[in-house]
């Protein structure tokens, strides 16, 4: 239904191209249509794959227990700039920190 909607303003967009109420329904359906799209993504989380993801980690000590390594898989493949600023911290590559 939605789709037949769409051909319909985009139809009689192009034939009566100066027609307010026709553009600014079609540039309100692009809208909407544009943040259901925006919704999906967020609904759809994308699929990695954890064994070709590169890991580090970061070993943790709380009061006298013996410390503990957390392992983290870096998501390279979604957001590369920040995991590669993660990186550089856990390895102390990044100015101002020790490994």
């Amino acid at each position: 239904q939605a789709l037949g909607a769409a051909s319909d303003l985009k139809k009689a967009a192009r034939i009566e191209p100066r027609h307010a109420e026709i553009r600014k329904k079609y540039e309100e359906f692009k809208k909407k249509a544009m943040e259901l799209e925006e919704k999906e993504d967020e609904d759809n989380p994308p699929n990695h794959n954890l064994d070709a993801l590169p890991r580090v980690f970061i070993d943790v000590a709380i009061g006298s227990a013996a410390p503990r390594r957390m392992i983290f898989a870096l998501y390279t493949d979604t957001v590369p700039k920040t995991t590669e600023n993660f990186r550089q911290l856990c390895t102390g590559e990044h100015e101002g920190t020790t490994a």
